[in-house]
């Protein structure tokens, strides 16, 4: 016989057993099958034959007779390949044999059996083939195939689906219902009922579920607990339906979804849905929702119980602004209100406002902030305000913008204020045929009187020069403390020298009138200089400069007059062309330097940054100061080129610093306002990050507070574009410039630095120490971080931690020094 080079199967009988066991069968299956009609063949683990019935050989071609490797004729259609793969597997298979005998066509259904033995190692394979009708044959192979389809389907359906008869025994269910009850095969529910794996109760209403859909003939869905194999409880939706055969019920069948997630989200939902409900109801806040037609459509109760609304919730509730409205509020009309809010929803973009409301001698003020409301879909469905009581904060902010921008003393603007408002002056009259006129006025030999008298009578004095002075201008006049005993005038409506001459003899006739303080007459005299807009400067610091030089120029011609700028008062001009045109050189020369000032963090002690610091060591003039030379780079243009150099002189010294650090440094450059005007400014700035390869983050760009004034849309996105990419913004020198507190907030300002002037005497004068106070808790409130300048002593040093300040900066803690140095110190 043929040997076959089949695998055998791993559960196989050894070689040597299985011979002696299959002869003994070959010699039983001459007796068994020797009468049989069926068609017999008996096959070892090689797929050899070893035994034939008759029948079978006489299906054979005659010439072949004996016994013969049948399974070598090709009228025995994938006999072998069945055959081989029951000897590999072990599980019993079946194929069609289909040839011809005779004339006649002969389909035998062949069914192959592995043979093992008492161990239950495979021996063998018995096959065993009888005549068919091969149409029968494959119906019910296809038969076959459409219940492993339907089985199929099932098992795979995420759902639990079951069947019973109508007694609501199972009479099957798929591979998820097994999983779900901890079954470990479907057959075990075949023929049991639901009290069999559920609670006694539960169980009763599922039967009862079951009679109902038997009883009605409809579908019914249910939501029900069930209870799965670790006996957690879960939330299942249930559909059952009454499964008719020929027009009869024969049972009900039923699929289930488990929803237990989607309750607890639900649950979820509503909790939440409450939490939220309630918190926006108790808020401390006024909350009102307005439809697209700008009418109210919710009110909180928080709102409700304010004043009288309380009543007048159902009047409020459907109208708009216009429509009702609160006669307690006083700084806007319902028409600009509602105004405001539409055009939120035109926009799309918040707006804020403040809503001041009187009660009798009682003034609230509260934010209002409007913010558009989109559908899930994004479409705009109106808008919301929401409300805060910020009247605490306003009288905060009022008394701190009362110590920031007036005298203490005498109640009259500030050098602060003063600037700002003659900044805006300057602005007003850039677009107008006329200038304006400025007087600086300084009081002669005052300090005589302070070091005579003491400072209490030098202060009441102060208190009348001042009331004099005021009582000879006009209303749009503004009269101002600069500091000391010098105090400044604008007169926007002053045209030409002879009205300024005038008003300046009329105040010194006026302070020549003897004054009586604490029973003492005092003479006093003063000195003013005078100069005036455009015509001696466009500049403010240049104008105040001016003026400031003809006071002085007053007093040495005598004291108790007046003088008009010259520009023979300022530098000489072939010495100012002279720092220019060295200064064009200065660069390219190599003469330009950066030193760095420490930045020590108060709370710990340990340096935060540095401050680069611009210097210029000329080979012509020696060393020279920032202040001379800075406002002439300003002036013609030479900052930018400057700046540019800086700026990668600086990067490239905290990319060196913080190269292995793993808290870096902050390295402080400032920045002009004529760079900021540079088309190519921030695409400068990113060139140079990239080409150093320093970190955004390591930087901070110090700004003046004039250049905020200006709240242009170009230095507005232009600080916006260095807050994105990480660079921090600084307002350096403060209290100096000229912008508003509010434009802390309008810009991305994350840093504020005290001047130099403000921190010189706080450990000794009480109304510095409150002042810087007030600018620390301003800067605290708005959340931007405090650095002050020209910290000299310990005393001040001291002082500044206990009142909050984060940061310092002056000689205490290190004087400017060039990069060899400071480097020397970091180690």
């Amino acid at each position: 016989m043929q040997q076959s080079g089949s695998e055998t199967s791993s559960a196989a009988a050894p070689p040597e057993d299985a011979e002696v066991t299959l002869s003994l069968i070959c010699q039983w299956a001459a007796v068994l099958f020797e009468h049989l009609q069926d068609k017999v063949a008996l096959y070892n683990l090689n797929a050899e034959t070893l035994y034939i019935n008759p029948m079978l050989k006489a299906h054979l071609p005659a010439h072949w007779g004996g016994v013969a490797d049948v399974v070598m004729h090709s009228f025995f259609w994938r006999y072998r390949e069945t055959l081989e793969g029951v000897i590999k597997t072990g599980r019993p298979d079946s194929c069609l044999a289909h040839y011809t005998l005779g004339d006649k066509e002969v389909c035998d259904l062949v069914n192959f059996s592995p043979l093992r033995d008492a161990d239950g190692m495979l021996m063998g394979v018995l096959a065993i083939g009888r005549q068919t009708d091969q149409r029968d044959f494959e119906e019910g192979v296809e038969i076959r195939r459409r219940e492993q389809y339907q089985r199929a389907v099932l098992d795979n359906f995420p759902f639990i689906v079951w069947l019973k008869d109508k007694q609501s025994r199972f009479l099957s269910m798929n591979s998820a219902f097994s999983k779900m009850f901890g079954l470990q095969n479907a057959d075990e529910m075949i023929g049991k009922t639901d009290f069999d794996i559920f609670p006694e109760a539960m169980a009763q209403g599922y039967v009862e579920d079951d009679k109902e859909v038997l009883a009605s003939g409809n579908i019914k869905m249910l939501v029900e607990p069930i209870r799965k194999s670790d006996g957690e409880m879960h939330w299942a939706e249930t559909y059952k339906s009454p499964v008719v055969i020929d027009g009869e019920v024969i049972g009900t069948v039923g699929f289930a979804r488990d929803i237990t997630a989607e309750r607890r989200l639900e649950a979820e939902i509503i909790r939440r849905e409450n939490e939220y409900s309630m918190l926006v109801q108790n808020l401390p806040l006024t909350i009102v929702r307005y439809d697209r037609e700008c009418r109210r459509v919710f009110v909180n109760s928080y709102c409700a119980m304010r004043d009288s609304l309380q009543q007048q919730v159902s009047q409020v509730m459907g109208k708009s602004p216009v429509e009702y409205w609160s006669g307690n509020i006083i700084n806007i009309t319902a028409e600009d209100y509602q105004k405001r809010i539409l055009n939120v929803m035109d926009s799309g973009e918040p707006d804020n406002l403040e809503l001041v409301t009187q009660y009798g001698d009682e003034q609230l003020v509260h934010l209002v902030r409007i913010v558009p409301e989109r559908s899930a879909s994004g479409e705009l469905i109106g808008a919301m305000t929401v409300a805060s009581d910020v009247t605490e904060n306003s009288r905060y902010r009022k008394r701190i913008e009362q110590l920031a921008y007036h005298d203490i003393l005498t109640e009259l603007p500030n050098r602060l204020l003063f600037n700002q408002q003659l900044q805006l002056l300057i602005e007003q009259v850039k677009t107008q045929t006329h200038g304006f006129c400025l007087l600086f006025i300084d009081l002669d030999n005052f300090k005589t009187i302070n070091d005579t008298l003491g400072h209490s009578v030098g202060d009441k004095l102060l208190i009348e020069v001042s009331r004099r002075i005021s009582q000879l201008l006009g209303k749009d006049d503004m009269l101002a403390r600069m500091g000391g005993d010098e105090f400044a005038i604008s007169l926007p409506h002053c045209l030409s020298r002879l009205d300024a001459a005038l008003l300046a003899a009329r105040i010194i006739d006026a302070l020549n009138v003897p004054f009586e303080v604490s029973s003492i007459k005092f003479f006093v005299s003063a000195s003013m200089g005078i100069a005036f807009y455009p015509e001696d400067s466009s500049h403010l610091d240049d104008l105040l400069k001016h003026a400031d030089l003809a006071m002085y120029h007053a007093k040495r011609q005598g004291r108790n007059n007046f003088q008009f700028y010259n520009q023979e008062l300022t530098v000489n001009a072939a010495e100012r062309l002279l720092m220019e045109n060295l200064l064009r050189q200065a660069l390219a020369k190599g003469e330009l330097q950066l030193y760095y000032q420490p930045i020590i963090e108060l709370a710990t002690g340990e340096m935060y940054g540095a401050e680069a610091l611009l210097r210029w060591n000329s080979y012509d003039l020696g060393m020279v100061g920032p202040d001379k030379f800075i406002p002439i780079a300003e002036e013609r243009g030479m900052i930018v080129e400057i700046g540019r150099w800086v700026l990668r002189e600086g990067c490239r010294t905290a990319v060196a610093w913080n190269a292995l650090r793993s808290q870096p440094y902050v390295l402080a450059i400032n920045l002009s306002s004529r760079q900021f005007m540079q088309q190519d400014f921030l695409t400068m700035i990113t060139n140079c990050l990239q080409e150093t390869g320093c970190h955004p983050q390591w930087l901070k760009f110090e700004i003046t507070e004039s250049l905020l004034l200006h709240d242009s849309d170009h230095i507005r996105q232009t600080l916006e574009a260095l807050h994105s990419i990480g660079i921090a913004i600084a307002i350096d020198d403060f209290g100096t410039g000229y912008s508003a507190l509010g434009y802390l907030n309008k810009f991305p300002v994350s840093q504020v630095k005290i001047d130099r002037s403000f921190i010189s005497d706080i450990a000794t004068n009480t109304e510095s120490a409150l002042l810087v106070k007030a600018i620390i808790a301003m800067a605290d409130s708005l959340g931007k971080d405090l650095v002050a300048e020209g910290v000299e002593t310990a005393e001040q040093a001291d002082l500044l931690s206990l009142l909050g300040c984060q940061y310092v900066q002056g000689y205490y803690y290190g004087r400017p020094m060039p990069l060899e140095t400071f480097n020397l110190s970091l180690r």
